[in-house]
């Protein structure tokens, strides 16, 4: 059998990337330069002032090459300030709110307590006859302002025709009882009749409403009759429905008309239930128990 021949590569033996040799006047010429920097810097300090302008020259490179850097951690630095200043007036505000509603309220309580306090005070002399009830409910109908308080009946005293006090005098009476509340009729109902006296010229009268937030009116006047503008309306006490001495209105005007045969004479109210809700009872005057 014949060998086969084969093709085989000349490959020399000398390296491919080989580095050619320094030349011997070269590698003295660094060792002179080398020698001489030495010799310098121990001299001279080169070295030292070397790195001072070397520094001068790089610092401004540097600070150049930190500028985007530093740009944008500025810039987020930024929008972050600026959000959590957002934040922060946000959750003030809040605060704010929350201190002005505290403050209300705290206002809402004073004024009520004061209104309070001028309750008591009108009925001083024997608080312990009358019961401190809350305004439920008020009807819108002008001609029948029914007003509802709210009541305990496992009290003893509520009745029919107790009167109802404010601050500034009758406001009217229980016409209706139910467990826990109760119905009054208003002094300025036009089906409210209360006797009354003046204050000044000390006459007799009966007071009617007309209707919430008007004008009453006093009963069959006589034209003899010396009624002075101003002067304030009490309760008589005549008929046993409402204790006496208790101020009710005061006179608005006097109109004498040629065709009647009667004064006219309108009164405003002291007390209204549109500005109050809370109220004074008289127990066991004028029960029907």
């Amino acid at each position: 059998m014949l060998r086969k021949e084969h093709k085989v590569s000349h490959i020399s033996s000398e390296a491919i990337f080989a580095i050619p040799a320094m030349k011997p006047a070269k590698v003295l010429f660094s060792l002179i330069v080398c020698f001489l920097l030495i010799l310098s810097d121990i001299n001279y300090k080169s070295s030292d002032i070397v790195r001072g302008y070397g520094n001068d020259i790089l610092n401004p490179i540097i600070y150049i090459s930190k500028t985007p850097s530093l740009l944008v951690r500025n810039l987020i630095s930024f929008f972050s300030s600026r959000e959590d200043l957002r934040l922060t007036i946000q959750t003030l505000e809040k605060e704010n709110l929350k201190i002005q509603s505290i403050n209300t309220l705290l206002e809402e309580i004073s004024f009520e307590n004061k209104r309070l306090n001028s309750l008591w005070d009108s009925v001083k002399e024997k608080p312990g006859q009358y019961y401190l009830v809350k305004k439920k409910y008020l009807s819108t109908n002008e001609l029948k302002p029914v007003m509802t308080i709210g009541i305990n009946r496992k009290e003893k005293g509520y009745a029919v025709n107790n009167a109802v006090i404010s601050e500034k005098g009758i406001l009217g009476r229980i016409i209706s009882l139910g467990l826990y509340q109760a119905e009054v009729l208003l002094v300025e109902d036009p089906r409210s009749l209360i006797p009354v006296t003046s204050s000044s010229s000390r006459l007799h009268a009966i007071l009617q409403g007309s209707g919430l937030g008007r004008l009453g009116n006093l009963k069959n006047i006589k034209k003899t009759a010396n009624f002075e503008i101003g002067e304030k309306l009490y309760s008589s006490g005549l008929g046993g429905i409402f204790p006496s001495g208790y101020p009710i209105a005061k006179i608005e005007s006097i109109v004498d008309s040629p065709d009647n045969e009667f004064l006219n004479v309108k009164v405003s109210f002291l007390q209204s239930p549109l500005n109050q809700d809370h109220f004074l009872v008289l127990r066991n005057f004028g029960s029907d128990e």
